[in-house]
């Protein structure tokens, strides 16, 4: 019995360790592509990871991107919408050991945001918030009249 539970104890530190110390072991920069291909696919923006990307486990999940570029919108003034000296998302532990991902906070770090506004109306920004946002900024735009009883 006393061996067994020596057994358990020593089974359940490896798992510790593997779990703190893996992720050190693994070359998250060769994820770049990916990642560059999924904002590519999701914005129509082009991004540049200049930097290493790193994950942390403890104290709490995080991963963090260094040197960040997105690139803008065709016909704006400045090639960037943003830059970043690094990006980071920290997540909810509980959650992700159930496979689901909950954002807990997102921090820029020294971000240069150009936002520009075209001839037409049209901001650069609009097509980063969400389908369907440019008809309601458009609609939104319009005076509107207001009546109180």
């Amino acid at each position: 019995m006393k061996k067994l539970l020596i057994a358990l104890v020593v089974l359940i530190a490896l798992l510790i360790a593997g779990v703190v110390v893996g992720p050190g072991l693994i070359d998250w920069n060769s994820y770049k592509g990916e990642i560059t291909a999924r904002v590519k696919e999701a914005t129509g923006l082009t991004i540049n990871i200049d930097g290493d990307i790193e994950l942390a486990v403890l104290p709490s999940p995080a991963l963090v991107v260094n040197k960040v570029r997105l690139g803008n919108v065709a016909g704006a003034a400045s090639p960037e919408m943003v830059r970043l000296k690094s990006l980071q998302v920290r997540v909810a532990l509980g959650p992700l050991l159930s496979g689901q991902v909950q954002v807990q906070t997102i921090r820029l770090v020294e971000p240069i945001i150009e936002i520009e506004r075209f001839s037409d109306g049209r901001w650069n920004v609009l097509g980063l918030l969400g389908d369907g946002i440019e008809e309601k900024a458009a609609a939104s735009s319009e005076p509107s009249s207001r009546e109180t009883t």
